[in-house]
């Protein structure tokens, strides 16, 4: 049944079920003939004697023609007929077949099931009588399993009215409901301008939230930050501490409308509309709004169901399950589960509040920032919404216009902060493991003699996870193996631990850093069986004034070339036992960290979380440069704090190189601080696929240097360690941002020499394979630098406009230019297994061949035949990217690499300049490519050493031209580098025609070194030999 249910702000029409209410009667009805009715002979006589009656009356026509044709008559059924159905219809069904309820007295609780906002969150199955009791409306889910039985109405009850309304200049007040819509009584409608602010002064409906705390009298604050963003700021200014850093901006041409209404009773909506389109892409109010002491709940709808963001969650796909109304805690937590007498980790690393959503007009995208780094559960409900449920958080919404996926991305990362330009080297392949003997490493000496032997390049090595246990100095065994690294061009990897050891030396000399409690004593947590203590990372003055009195501590990170940051969600091994807080004969020491912490006693928990102590950091921890803020209110971020704290040590060790820094626990802004890579991954294809889905997220979240443990870094749950799987887990992370080989302690070692021979070249073909893309990476991590695009992209972020990309998780795309088919299933027995690929709309060519696989203007899905040693790789038609160095040379390190000359790929986009999607319809394909000392900070003179190559090809040419550096200084072409600036190769697919004479800059090129494939159509030209240090431009010609 369809319905329509009108409140003061907002109209739904809404498709009932049937039986959505308890006793809600159902039924058909249909005519039949009653006694005592004519037959139709008897009728038919009739008729004809009234027929000769009534001639003559009405101009020869009878009476029955008169009310069956008459216009006037029948104008007259269908008025009666309207005020039945609008009417009288409605007053008897409300009436008699669905009684309003007498306690719910604001909304309707008549909502198609997809409305249906749950009321008692964490409460599995509440009865009628307490779900009346909050105000609420109860009915049966009507066989779906996932639908809430008690929920909220429409408006609900739990809500907020607005008292007070200031507005600044800029701001239009008009008394209609739209702009060109009729005047209502009592109602009025304010629109931000180019400038102006609007500040709602608002108190709750109820005294209590639905979890019986205090409901808190807030503040609205409605802002633009230019043309591209609007901020909703919803706070308690009694309760709340207010960290404010938006800079509120005028905007000149901006893409979003911004109306908040207010009716005579004070009811209200700030609705967020994109002007082009005329599509909402954020209002309040639909759901609740709650506000309260350990409890604040707030509800957006979205435009559709095609969400991406808000992790990061362990999770196979992009897209949160609206069906099953999926629940999720944004909260940083290790936590385990045994299977089979294996740990399994579970939890969540990195916290970001941030999501990008399509809209129904093809191609746009906007994003939402929710900036808080308090623990907030996300939930879905199906009409589409998003549901935020907080502890200790406030509601500062950040609207991004976009209306590209890549410029939500410019946008969000305006914001939070640029990534960081990382070292070349940083693109390299690392080692790393932990559990070593201390003072046996002869595991770590077999994988450098192996490595060597097997002529595997690799850029760095950790030698051990735990050298360096909480800042104690390294051993001078370990001391002689990290000089003996550096000696071969080779970096350290140091990793670090966020706690310091109880009684150790760093203790000592950090102890008045550390965090404590609210009355000023002492905190302890346990990891390892150690006492150990937190540092407050949230204060920019610990780690220089700690290292003012630690020479120790310092002189542990002068001997890094790279930090490694793990377990800074920050894991707490400490059994609680709040029964131990309360007794008074017990307090909080070294021996009893489980005693250290009171219970929150919070009347709300986020799905998944089971207690905000357990696994991590007390939350009423108190942070004292932050304005004393409890940690509750700062968990999520503390990884974040000390991820910046170790750059800046690294930055002030080394000023003129660039840190190279990754943190396991990341938030907004992380990118900023340096890479991602983290461990407690599982080896088998599922973890395989969950860390993908990671790496690909923490793009969108402005963190582009993402990676996670190639081959797992713990055991499967079998206890296996499968060949196979790392194999695969090589060919998919050789695209990686970041490539990392680590495995924990007590886990199967996974180092590419402790396979067999066979299986040790097949890795090395991969790892020689990523160090010849590199400087394609570089570039694009340049361009994330500037832009914040990530490098390693999923497909709807390139293809916006392809629904088929949208829900692609298993493939990805590095820049605009490759297409990346990892195999994420067992061959089993077989020689070789189908892998189903999605191909967006454009002409694509395997990576190796250059034979066209794909060529069309919409997207096609293919079933590929895949071996165990090979890879789907395919470049866009369009696309021009540098590679140096080849499968089967060997080079040790980045440094190698970089010596070694460039070739060009030209993929050509299609047979003829009337295809051409470029601006010039002579274009058939361009790039770009940016290349510098590869460790000078940017901000100290990097443009001065830095290259800029621009590359632009047609059917039958491609030119190469090189932009002088931007600082003015000679780039590459210093004698002081050793870097190469020579293109000796150019590789074009998509050539129809044979190919007999070839020149470069109008110098013919022998023909023993032009080659041509007779199948593809592949073109090799070879021995090119131009050195852009010489000459600024190339143009390399083919003719038949």
């Amino acid at each position: 049944m369809f319905r329509k249910v009108e409140t003061a702000t907002v109209v739904i029409t809404e498709v009932e079920d049937s039986d959505e209410r308890d006793g809600a009667p159902t039924g058909t009805t249909r005519g039949t003939r009653t006694e005592g009715e004519p037959s139709r002979g008897q009728a038919t006589e009739d008729r004809n004697e009234d027929k000769q009656k009534l001639i003559g009356l009405s101009g020869g026509r009878s009476w029955k023609q008169v009310m069956i044709y008459n216009k006037w008559a029948i104008l007259g059924y269908l008025m009666l007929f309207c005020i039945f159905l609008g009417l009288i219809l409605p007053y008897i069904l409300a009436s008699f077949a669905f009684p309003t309820p007498v306690y719910n007295a604001r909304g309707s609780c008549f909502l198609n099931i997809s409305y249906r906002f749950e009321c008692l969150p964490g409460v599995s199955m509440p009865t009628r009588d307490e779900c009346h009791a909050l105000g609420c409306c109860y009915g049966s889910n009507n066989g779906d399993l996932y639908a809430p039985s008690c929920f909220h109405s429409i408006p609900s009850e739990y809500g907020y009215r607005v008292t007070n309304v200031t507005t600044s200049p800029g701001v239009l007040v008009s008394d209609s409901a739209s702009p060109d819509g009729p005047k209502v009584k009592g109602r009025k409608m304010y629109r931000l301008g180019e400038a102006g602010e609007i500040t709602l002064e608002l108190g709750p409906l109820k005294e209590k939230t639905n979890f019986d705390t205090e409901a808190w009298s807030l503040r609205a604050r409605v802002q633009r930050g230019g043309n591209d963003v609007v901020r909703v700021l919803v706070f308690s200014p009694e309760h709340d501490f207010l960290d404010d850093d938006f800079a509120a901006e005028p905007a000149s041409s901006y893409q979003l409308d911004v109306t908040v209404t207010q009716d005579l009773d004070g009811d209200f909506n700030i609705t967020v509309t994109r002007l082009a389109t005329g599509e909402v892409v954020l209002e309040t109010i639909f759901g609740p709004m709650i506000y309260g002491r350990d409890f604040a709940e707030l509800t957006t709808r979205i435009p559709t169901q095609q969400l991406y963001g808000l992790g990061l969650r362990r999770n196979f796909h992009f897209e949160p399950n609206y069906k099953h109304r999926d629940r999720w805690p944004l909260f940083t937590q290790e936590t385990t589960y045994m299977v089979d007498n294996t740990t399994v980790a579970s939890g969540n690393s990195g916290a970001h509040p941030f999501y990008m959503n399509f809209e129904k007009t093809p191609g746009y995208m906007y994003g939402l920032y929710l900036r808080t780094s308090a623990p907030v559960e996300v939930g879905v409900v199906p009409i589409p919404a998003v549901v935020f449920r907080g502890v200790g958080t406030l509601w500062d919404l950040r609207i991004m216009a976009g209306p590209t996926p890549r410029d939500v991305t410019r946008q969000y990362t305006s914001m939070v902060g640029r990534p960081a330009m990382p070292p070349y080297w940083a693109l390299g392949y690392h080692l790393c493991r932990s559990g070593l003997a201390p003072s046996d490493f002869s595991v770590y000496d077999e994988v450098v003699l192996g490595m060597k032997e097997a002529q595997i390049p690799y850029e760095s090595d950790c030698i051990d996870a735990s050298l360096s246990q909480s800042f104690a100095p390294i051993t001078t065994e370990a001391q002689q193996r990290v000089v003996a690294l550096q000696a071969e061009g080779r970096k350290f990897m140091l990793v670090q631990y966020p706690f310091v050891n109880y009684n150790s030396a760093a203790y000592i000399d950090s102890a008045q850093f550390l965090l404590k409690h609210n009355d000023s004593s002492d905190y302890y947590g346990e990891v390892e069986g150690r006492p150990v203590g937190y540092p407050d990372y949230g204060n920019e003055n610990v780690l220089p004034l700690w290292l003012n009195q630690s020479a120790q501590v310092r002189k542990l990170y002068t001997n890094a070339d790279g930090v490694m940051l793990l377990h800074n969600t920050p894991l707490n091994q400490a059994e609680l036992n709040y029964t131990l807080w309360n007794a008074s004969e017990v307090l909080c020491t070294p021996e009893t960290p489980g005693a250290c912490c009171p219970d929150p006693a919070l009347p709300f928990l986020p799905r998944g979380v089971e207690d905000v102590n357990n696994h991590s950091l007390c939350v009423s921890l108190i942070h004292p440069s932050l304005g004393s803020t409890p940690h509750l209110h700062l968990h999520n971020a503390y990884g974040f704090y000390h991820h910046r704290r170790i750059r800046g040590l690294m930055k002030e060790i080394a000023p003129k190189k660039r840190p190279f820094v990754t943190s396991q626990s990341t938030h907004a802004g992380s990118g900023a601080e340096g890479g991602a890579f983290g461990e407690s991954f599982g080896a088998n294809f599922m973890e395989q696929q969950v860390s993908l889905v990671q790496v690909l997220e923490l793009g969108l979240y402005g963190v582009p240097l993402a990676g996670g443990p190639i081959c797992g870094s713990r055991n499967d749950t079998k206890g296996e360690l499968k060949s196979e799987w790392c194999l695969r887990g090589h060919q998919m992370a050789a695209f990686w941002p970041l490539m990392v080989s680590h495995y924990e302690d007590g886990h199967e070692a996974r180092n590419p020499t402790d396979f067999d021979k066979a299986f040790t070249h097949q890795l090395a073909v991969f790892i020689r394979l990523r160090y010849a893309l590199l400087p394609y990476f570089y570039t694009l991590l340049y361009e994330a630098s500037q832009e914040g695009t990530p490098m390693a992209r999923p497909l709807f972020y390139e293809f916006p406009e392809d629904e088929a990309s949208r829900g692609v998780s298993t493939q990805f795309m590095v820049g605009s230019g490759l297409l990346v088919s990892p195999v994420l299933n067992s061959v089993g027995d077989k020689d070789s297994i189908d892998a189903t690929l999605h191909f967006p709309p454009g002409r694509w060519y395997n990576f190796f061949s250059g034979a066209t696989v794909a060529d069309g203007v919409n997207g096609t899905d293919m079933v590929i035949p895949t071996l165990l040693a090979d890879v789907n790789v395919h470049v866009k038609g369009g696309a021009i990217m540098p590679l140096q160095g080849n499968l089967h040379d060997w080079v040790k390190t980045t440094e190698d690499s970089r010596q070694v000359s460039f070739t060009f790929l030209v993929a050509l986009c299609c047979n003829d300049s009337s295809s051409s999607p470029f601006d010039d319809p002579g274009v058939m394909a361009q790039g770009s490519v940016y290349l510098d000392d590869g460790e000078t900070p940017h901000e100290v003179g990097a443009d001065a050493k830095a290259e800029h190559l621009q590359m632009t090809a047609t059917q039958d040419q491609v030119t190469i031209t090189r932009s002088p550096p931007s600082g003015g200084g000679s780039g590459l072409c210093s004698p002081a580098t050793n870097y190469s600036t020579v293109i000796n190769g150019i590789r074009v697919f998509g050539l129809s025609y044979k190919v007999n004479k070839a020149t470069a800059n109008g110098v013919v090129i022998p023909s023993e070194n032009i080659d041509q494939n007779a199948d593809t159509g592949t073109l090799d030209i070879s021995q090119v030999g131009h050195d852009w240090c010489e000459t600024d431009s190339l143009v390399v010609t083919w003719a038949a």
